[in-house]
């Protein structure tokens, strides 16, 4: 059983092929525009994260620079408020800083948005403040509070703000995603320039302050002093640690700019600063471990000012140098994210123009044959079984157009058979045609003689039938006779003993009017009784009505209930009344009554006597009846015998009638179903020779 469409497929079904494939061209579009979109986002998504870090990339680094300076600013403070610093240097330092900030603000005003650096970011992110006015206010209530503060204080004022900035710098990192940069490239430079050089920017000027602290205990708390002797080492651990890991990094990072970014100069770029670092860094730890040494010989002096800056400086500079090649790869993430951008763009309409190309050709292919095919299809339709559709390709559409020609010659053939067969069929109908004629006269000749028999055989049947039902309505009257003066003579003598019951029942009647009569004189004197009680009843209801006028508004309802008694009296009166009048009527109908049952008697006697002669009457004449019933009966019983044996001759003969009838018709059935299919013949003749071969 075949399967009914599907909603989609009888929704295809009112389009055309084009149509078609202009749909799913469509559908195909819609899908590409809407990949093309998403691919778009995620790479603008991207491209905005690299826009990001080289924002947060160069805010660092202006971030850096004031840090690099105010932590300078703290050696040249506390050298100044020993004498070995001039007011002049630690002025024209501090001009530097301020310059520096404003630099800072300027370029915070512009990526604010983009970094999240709004004061409501801040709270949102659960930080103090960082932003870099608000970090100018603090430094410019440092350097008012520095002529009037000590050494310590000065200190601990200048940790506070470059701790400020420290968070500074790792809430950008954060902000600007550096720290989630994807590429391995780029992993190392980050670690590097955001952990490792700004921990050891963090670490050198702790070192510097626990020193002093050492200095200053040594003398007023010994115990304590060897505490921070010990912290002091622990940082110089720390420091050679991460020395030797920033060695590793560089090497990696190298390594890594050759292999991805073909940056064969980079090891220029790192070697030298790195170099300087190290031996800044190195000569640095020395310093401290001899000052340390040579502070428990008790000589204290302190950690020349040379070897905290260079360390300061070359740090710096390995950092700026780090950040100027994460900046320039930042950079060119960022082209190449751009140029893929535009180059998927170009590519995917590019593939999206072919595949539309290709989608045309292919639907030609298609389309051409099959447009040819139906050409053909409806040509053959209309008879020109010459048509033949050309085969080009050798796919589904070339086997088809094989099929197609294959059931055109298929066709042709047929038509070839079918017109030989047409006139063989016309020349037998022909034949059979001339026959069924011949027969058909035949029979015609056979149902008038049939007929003629059969009317002959009803008219003795029907006389035969009429003289039998006459002698039968004969003998049915004749029983019926004696039946009913069987049935009068039977009615008679039940008529004589009911006359004599009713005479009977008539005394008993005339009996119980009079026991009646006597019953209703009793009545009489009855109703009269209760005519007087009626009477009492009014007089004694009108004394209580007046009782009740007497007694005024307490007699009230006893005046009701006796207005209701008179009124039931009066009632009681006139029913007496009634009762009385129809008491004498029928006292008089009963004395009437009984004189019509005496003269009712006399004549019931009378009829009892006529009743019995016409019973003796009656019973000779059904003695005369029975005898001529048995004549009659067998009178009809020779008449039914040839009424039968008519009746079946009859029979016969209609059945030979009807065969006759029934073989006629049916040879004028054969006779035109044989005109009809030679008529069908000469259609089909005519069809063959009007298809074109």
């Amino acid at each position: 059983m075949q399967s009914s469409p599907s909603f989609i497929g009888r929704l295809l079904s009112r389009f055309s092929l084009i149509q078609k494939f202009l749909l799913i061209s469509l559908i195909f579009a819609l899908a590409l525009i809407f990949a093309i979109f998403k691919m778009l986002s995620l790479q603008n998504q991207e491209i905005e994260i690299a826009s990001r870090e080289i924002l947060g990339n160069k805010y660092e680094r202006l971030i850096r620079s004031v840090y690099e300076n105010i932590a300078l600013h703290r050696n040249e403070t506390n050298n100044y408020m020993i004498g070995k610093r001039d007011k002049a240097t630690l002025s024209r330092l501090e001009e530097e800083i301020n310059t520096l900030f404003q630099n800072l603000i300027n370029y915070d005003s512009q990526v604010e948005d983009q970094l999240r650096t709004r004061s409501a970011d801040f709270e949102q992110h659960d930080s103090r403040n960082l932003k870099p006015d608000v970090l100018l206010q603090k430094w410019n209530h440092l350097l008012q509070s520095i002529p009037n503060v000590t050494k310590h204080e000065s200190n601990t004022l200048h940790l506070e703000l470059l701790e400020d900035l420290q968070s500074l710098i790792l809430y950008i990192t954060e902000t600007s995603e550096l720290l989630q940069d994807p590429q391995i490239n780029n992993y190392y430079l980050i670690h590097t320039l955001y952990w490792l050089l700004s921990e050891n920017l963090k670490s050198i000027p702790t070192i510097n302050i626990e020193y002093e602290h050492y200095q200053e205990d040594k003398v007023i708390n010994p115990p304590y002093a060897e505490l921070e002797k010990n912290k002091i080492h622990d940082w110089l651990v720390i420091l050679e640690m991460h020395l030797s890991e920033i060695k590793e990094n560089i090497d990696k990072i190298i390594f890594y700019q050759k292999k991805f970014e073909n940056n064969y100069d980079i090891e220029k770029k790192l070697q030298g600063p790195l170099q300087e670092l190290s031996i800044a860094y190195e000569k640095y730890i020395q310093t401290v471990e001899k000052h340390l040494h040579d502070n428990e010989l008790g000589i204290p002096p302190n950690i020349p000012f040379n070897d905290v800056k260079n360390a300061y400086v070359q740090n710096f500079a390995l950092s700026n140098a780090i950040s100027d090649i994460l900046q320039k790869a930042l950079e060119n993430r960022l082209s190449e994210l751009k140029n893929d951008r535009w180059m998927s763009v170009g590519l995917t309409t590019l593939i999206a123009l072919a595949a539309f190309a290709l989608g045309v050709a292919v639907m030609k292919s298609i389309t051409q044959p099959l447009q040819q095919m139906m050409k053909a299809a409806i040509a053959l339709g209309d008879g020109d079984l010459s048509v033949r559709v050309p085969v080009v390709y050798d796919d589904e559409v070339g086997k088809v157009s094989q099929a197609f020609n294959k059931t055109a010659d298929s066709l042709q053939d047929l038509l070839k058979q079918l017109q030989w067969a047409g006139i063989q069929l016309t020349t037998s109908t022909t034949e059979i045609a001339a026959t069924a004629k011949q027969q058909e006269v035949t029979v015609v000749e056979q149902e008038s003689t049939t007929k003629q028999i059969a009317v002959t055989a009803r008219e003795i049947s029907a006389t035969t039938k009429n003289f039998a039902k006459t002698m039968k309505e004969i003998s049915e009257t004749a029983e019926n006779t004696s039946s009913l003066a069987t049935s009068g003579k039977e009615g008679l003598l039940q008529m004589e003993a009911t006359m004599r019951q009713m005479v009977e029942a008539a005394a008993n009647i005339a009996a119980k009017l009079s026991v009646l009569n006597e019953k209703a004189s009793t009545i009489t004197n009855v109703v009269t009784t209760i005519a007087k009680v009626a009477d009492q009843t009014n007089l004694l209801s009108l004394n209580a009505a007046i009782e009740a006028e007497k007694a005024g508004e307490q007699g009230r309802s006893f005046a009701v209930i006796a207005r209701e008694i008179r009124r039931l009296a009066d009632q009681t009166a006139n029913a007496t009344l009634d009762i009385e009048k129809m008491v004498n009527e029928m006292v008089s109908a009963v004395s009437a009554g009984v004189m019509g049952v005496d003269k009712f008697s006399d004549e019931i006697n009378t009829g009892v006597s006529q009743v019995t002669t016409a019973g003796e009457q009656l019973s000779k004449i059904i003695e005369q009846v029975q005898q001529l019933t048995g004549s009659f009966e067998s009178v009809n019983e020779g008449m039914q015998a040839q009424f039968t044996g008519a009746e079946q001759i009859n029979e016969s003969i209609l059945q030979l009638s009807e065969t006759a009838q029934q073989t006629s018709e049916s040879i004028r059935q054969f006779h035109k179903s044989i005109e009809q299919l030679n008529h069908a013949a000469q259609e089909l003749q005519s069809m063959v020779s009007r298809v074109k071969k």
